[in-house]
Order: C-alpha cells, then structure tokens, then sequence
C-alpha cells in the first residue's frame, strides 16, 4: 500500500510539472464504469452467431480494435441475451491486466457491422454517452505513453515480480490532466515516445548490424556459436519489425492529434 501511494505521489508531481496550467483529476471523474470482462460463454438456448469478437493483439494503426476470425464466417453459435449484455460500445477503451514489457491497450471504433464482444478477458473502461467524443482518444494515447505504463507496472507488482496484474480500482485512481479537447495534452509526450523507439530501433539495427557481420565470419568448425549468433540475428530482426510497427501507430497518432489541434 506504501509503494502504491509513493508512486501515485510521484506520479501527479510529474503531471504538474508536464501539464502546469491543468488540473490533476482521477480517472473516475470522467469515466462511467471500469471493470474486468471475460470471454463470453455460451450457455443454454445457443443459436445466435451474428457477432464479432476482438482481441487486444488485433488492432489498426490508431489503436481501433479490429474483428477477429479463425477463418469462419460466422462466430461460434452463443446465447443472444448474453451476447448483447457484453457487446462494447464506441469509445470503450480495452486493457489487459496482465503485462510482460507493457499493457495492451486498444478501442472501440464505431463502424462495426455486427454486435462486438471481447474474445480475451480485458478491463474495460467506458464513458458517459454525452462526454465529447476525443474524450476516449485523449484516454487512450494517455494510457499509451511511457511513464504511465511504467507508474501501471509499478503500481500493480505483486510479490511474484514477474507477474504484474492491473485492477480496475487501480485504474479508477489514476491521476490524469483535467485537458482540454482542444489542446493536445499528449502530443509531446507521443512525439517523445516516438523519438525513443527511433533510438532503441537504431541502437537494434547497429547490434543486428554486428551479429550479420560476425555470422560472416563464423566458420562451420564453430557450430554452436554460429547457431547462437542465428537466433540472436533472428531475434534482432523481429524486434526491428516490432518497433516499426509501433511507429507506424504513432506517426498516425502524431498526425490525428495534429489535424484535432489545427497544427
């Protein structure tokens, strides 16, 4: 509880000092409800299959959840009544709970054709039908920035230090800006998020850089330190191929914020 205080301490100071001219408030000041959902279950009378599932792994570049299908048509056949009391609605935000470099965190878009429900469990954050729509997009780009998924995985370390769970009372004290629609609070801190993954994405390229060069100097006398360097250069390659992807999402990010605040 000690360290949960100390570093919600520490956390608003930041705020302060990053967003000056703006209240500190708790997320729950502008949400309606923060809560787990799971995976629906299919109970009695199954017979309804026009619904879509997503998944926090299945996103577009601005972080909108996206339909998620094993190759069928239809989803598998479950209860109406159950379906439509877990559907999501646009503007609810998705978090995984658990956490191994960072939380997962994606949205609901509004141009679905089918009920959509959550095929993994998530925590779910929704908001009031009449707050401003950027509200949600505002939310999402703060919950994506660095430090406060570093503050997330402070604050929800439990005695297994490798297993970080997040709860939605933890989330509902969050502290964030009280920002205007108008003005990007997050900009600077994505434009600095994105000047930190060029530099890990460089500092990558040099070490696969170095391991290509020394695989070409490998000799087959050297099995195993040549078959190690392999899965090295394999896995530079695919943590490259990561940190693209990521950008692509912030570049289109960068460029939703510039056309919200006429820059």
């Amino acid at each position: 509880m000690q360290n949960y205080i100390n570093e919600m301490t520490k956390l608003i100071q930041i705020l302060k000092e990053e967003f000056p001219k703006c209240e500190i408030i708790a997320l729950e000041d502008i949400v309606s409800k923060i809560a787990v959902i799971t995976k629906v279950r299919v109970g009695k009378k199954c017979f309804f299959n026009d619904y879509d599932e997503v998944t926090l792994s299945h996103t577009d570049h601005k972080g909108i959840l996206l339909p998620y299908k094993k190759g069928e048509e239809f989803s598998s056949l479950a209860n109406k009544t159950s379906i439509y009391s877990q559907s999501l609605n646009a503007g609810d935000i998705l978090i995984s709970y658990r956490a191994a470099k960072r939380y997962a965190v994606g949205r609901v878009g509004d141009d679905y054709k089918r009920a959509i429900v959550g095929n993994n469990s998530a925590i779910r954050i929704q908001f009031n039908k009449d707050i401003d729509e950027e509200v949600p997009s505002m939310v999402y780009n703060y919950l994506e920035l660095p430090f406060i998924q570093e503050y997330l995985k402070e604050i929800s370390s439990d005695s297994n230090y490798s297993r970080q769970l997040l709860s939605p009372e933890m989330l509902l004290q969050l502290p964030i800006p009280a920002f205007d629609v108008n003005e990007s609070f997050s900009y600077s801190k994505i434009h600095e998020k994105r000047q930190d993954m060029i530099k890990e994405l460089q500092d990558i390229s040099k070490s696969t850089i170095a391991i290509s060069q020394k695989l070409q100097t490998s000799t087959d006398k050297d099995l195993t330190t040549y078959n190690t360097d392999v899965a090295s250069f394999k896995g530079f390659l695919e943590e490259q191929e990561r940190i693209n992807n990521l950008l692509k999402i912030i570049e289109a990010q960068l460029r939703e914020i510039d056309t919200l605040i006429g820059r």
